[in-house]
C-alpha cells in the first residue's frame, strides 16, 4: 500500500504535540504554586502536588468537588461575583487578586489567586485553570515590620515627651523649693505661684497630647 505523503508529517506533529502536552502536565504537577483545573461547570478534574501538601486534600477528595472546598468566609461574596464576572468576560477571560482560602484542617491562608478561562476552538469555555501563591510568610513579615516601626515611633514619641516633661517639671521643683523656704516677700511668692500654675498646666497639656 502506498503511504499518503502527509502521513509522516501528521505523525510527527502528533508526536510533538504529545510531548508538549506531557511537558505542560509535568509543569502543572511539579509547580510550587497551588494549582488545579476544572471543567466548564467548575468541577475539579485534577490538582497538583503543591495543592495536596498545602490544603490537605487527597486527589480523590478534591477531584469531583468544586473550589468551594477551599472557600473561606473571610473572602466576601462580592469578591467572588467580581471574580467570575471578569473570568467569563470574553474581552478579559481571567481574574487575579488576593483572597483567603481555607485548608481541610481549617487554617486560613491568604493567597494571590489567578484563574483563567480555557476556551475551545469555537470560543466556548471548556474549563478553568487556577493558580495560587501563598502570601502567609510575606504578610507575617509585613506585620512584624509594621510592629517594629510602630515601636520605633512610640520610642521617638516617648523621647519627645520626656523632654517636654523635664522642662516644666524642673521649673515646678525649683519654684516649690523656693516657696518652701518661707523667706519670700508677697510679690516673689505670687510670681512663683504663677510659675507653678503655668508650668503645671503646660505639663498637663503635654501629657494630654501624648
Amino acid at each position: 500500500m502506498r503511504k499518503h505523503p502527509g502521513t509522516s508529517t501528521r505523525s510527527a506533529r502528533g508526536s510533538v504535540r504529545s510531548e508538549r502536552e506531557l511537558a505542560y502536565y509535568q509543569a502543572f504537577r511539579n509547580s510550587n504554586d497551588y494549582m488545579f483545573f476544572t471543567d466548564s461547570n467548575g468541577v475539579i478534574l485534577d490538582v497538583n502536588d503543591a495543592f495536596i501538601r498545602r490544603f490537605g486534600y487527597a486527589v480523590s477528595e478534591a477531584v469531583g468537588k468544586t473550589p468551594r472546598i477551599v472557600r473561606s468566609r473571610q473572602t466576601p461574596v462580592e469578591t467572588y461575583r467580581r471574580m467570575w464576572s471578569s473570568i467569563i468576560d470574553v474581552g478579559k477571560g481571567y481574574w487575579r487578586g488576593r483572597i483567603v482560602n481555607r485548608t481541610k484542617s481549617g487554617q486560613e491562608i491568604p493567597v494571590m489567586l489567578s484563574i483563567t478561562a480555557v476556551r475551545g476552538a469555537a470560543g466556548e469555555i471548556v474549563g478553568f485553570v487556577s493558580s495560587a501563591v501563598d502570601l502567609s510568610e510575606h504578610e507575617q513579615l509585613h506585620q512584624r515590620l509594621a510592629a517594629n516601626e510602630a515601636l520605633a515611633t512610640v520610642g521617638s514619641m516617648a523621647a519627645v515627651v520626656a523632654h517636654e516633661i523635664r522642662n516644666p517639671l524642673g521649673s515646678i521643683v525649683t519654684a516649690a523649693g523656693s516657696i518652701a523656704r518661707g523667706d519670700l516677700n508677697p510679690k516673689e511668692q505670687k510670681l512663683l505661684m504663677d510659675v507653678l500654675r503655668n508650668e503645671s498646666a503646660r505639663l498637663s497639656k503635654t501629657l494630654g497630647d501624648f
